[in-house]
Order: C-alpha cells, then sequence, then structure tokens
C-alpha cells in the first residue's frame, strides 16, 4: 500500500511537471510569434519539422492482379452480387496461372493498374459542381505545398488561378507566401485582386489555349476524329455543336455510318 501512494504521488509530481512545462512552452512560442510576426502554427511546424512531403506508393503485382480480376468477376454483376475484395483474393489464390505468371504477363498486370490510375487522376469532369469540387481540393493540396516549401527552403512563391472558360463556375484567386505578394503592390503598383481580374477576363475572352478548338461543319465524323484533349470546356463546346447543327441530323449520319 504504501508503494502504491508513493507511485501515486510521483505520477502526480511528473503531471505537475509536464502541465508547466507546456504552459512554459506555449508562452515562449507566443513570445517568439509575437517577436517575428508570424503565427504559431508556423513556429510549431518548424519545431516540429514534420516533413510534408511523402514517398509514392508504386503500383504492386498484387493490387495489380486484384485490380483486373475485380473487373472481370464483377462484369455484369448487380449491385449488391458483386464479389468483395476478400473473396476475390481467395479466388486469386485458388487460381494456378496466377502463380506461374511470365514476365510480360506481369509487365501488363501492373500497366492496366497504371492506366487505371491516369484515368483516374485526368478523366474529364462531366459537370461543373465536379469541376469545382476538383479544383477546390487539388489547390487546398498545392497551397499547403507551397507553404511548406517557403518554410523549409525560404522560397518566395505566388499562384493565380483564373478559369478558361465564361461557362465555369471557378472563381479567379491567389495564393502568396510570406509578404510576396507585397511585390505587386510596392513594384508594380498593382493589388492582387486587379491581377486576377484581369487574368480572369484573359482567360475567358482570349479564346485560345494550347488545344485546338473545336470546329463543327455539320458532319459528325469530324466531331469523333478530331483529336483535343477532354476537359469540360471540350464537353461544353461538343455540346453546343451538337445542339446548334442538329442533333437528330448528326445522329442520322451516325446511324448510316454503323450501317455502311
Amino acid at each position: 500500500r504504501v508503494a502504491q501512494e508513493q507511485q501515486q504521488l510521483k505520477e502526480a509530481a511528473l503531471n505537475d511537471a509536464v502541465k508547466s512545462l507546456a504552459m512554459t512552452y506555449t508562452e515562449m512560442i507566443e513570445k517568439l510569434a509575437d517577436k517575428h510576426s508570424v503565427t504559431m502554427e508556423k513556429v510549431k511546424l518548424l519545431l516540429g519539422c514534420e516533413t510534408l512531403y511523402k514517398n509514392k506508393r508504386g503500383p504492386t503485382l498484387h493490387n495489380a492482379i486484384v485490380h483486373v480480376k475485380a473487373i472481370k468477376l464483377n462484369e455484369g454483376r448487380p449491385m449488391g452480387a458483386k464479389y468483395t475484395l476478400a473473396e476475390i483474393c481467395n479466388i486469386i489464390e485458388d487460381d494456378p496461372s496466377i502463380k506461374h505468371l511470365s514476365r510480360q504477363e506481369k509487365k501488363d498486370y501492373i500497366l492496366k493498374l497504371k492506366e487505371h490510375h491516369t484515368q483516374q487522376h485526368l478523366s474529364v469532369c462531366a459537370i461543373n459542381s465536379a469541376a469545382s469540387k476538383d479544383v477546390q481540393v487539388t489547390l487546398d493540396k498545392v497551397f499547403k505545398e507551397l507553404e511548406a516549401l517557403a518554410l523549409c527552403t525560404g522560397m518566395y512563391v505566388c499562384l493565380f488561378v483564373t478559369r478558361g472558360h465564361v461557362y465555369n463556375t471557378n472563381q479567379a484567386t491567389w495564393f502568396g507566401t510570406d509578404n510576396v505578394m507585397d511585390f505587386w503592390e510596392d513594384v508594380l503598383s498593382l493589388q492582387p485582386n486587379y491581377i486576377t481580374k484581369q487574368l480572369e477576363l484573359w482567360g475567358c475572352n482570349q479564346n485560345k489555349s494550347i488545344y485546338s478548338y473545336l470546329s463543327c461543319p455539320g458532319s459528325l465524323t469530324s466531331l469523333l476524329d478530331i483529336n483535343e484533349r477532354d476537359s469540360v470546356e471540350n464537353m461544353q463546346r461538343q455540346s453546343k455543336c451538337l445542339l446548334e447543327s442538329g442533333f437528330s441530323e448528326c445522329f442520322i449520319m451516325f446511324q448510316a455510318s454503323l450501317d455502311g
């Protein structure tokens, strides 16, 4: 019993010491942040020395096989009747052909998984709300990475972002690390908001991009054969051309091409 009481006294003394240290630590951070005119979060980040950069894990053969098998096994099956991950793994373990794959077959499995990842990252968003969410999430990641880069290396970074078409709902914005945005005001006598508005006007009225614009001379073949990057803007132009040229006429021509 005496030993238990002594242990409790030691734990209470340790807790008091830790609380006192935490209070002192917080006060020191506040003083340091006020002295250098920065936020407490920035000081904590520098003290923690936690990197925001992580190595990306490449596709493995097991994941590639599971991905390909899942597509084959669940193709045409309704919701609720699809194979689960555990069931797919059991099927793969019982499949003797998987255990004797050639080097080329292994490469093909991994290549299919890479193509799937690429399609997920670069596929077009069908509606403006999905595109806006994609823009917001991506920019949040970019801003955090740039802020971490500035904290770790002392780099100055400024970024202006705007939409490329008047039909897009993304709001133009800007980002700058530390006091880099003072450069535009002090040196060029331009407000960042003014630059952003002018960039938005230019992006919406320029009517040009690095990708060729869709032309619709009246033939659906020209719509299908054109080689351009998938984007919300290009999808909007294609839909507009189909409506203006007459969707029924294009559909008839498409059926005729299939019958021929």
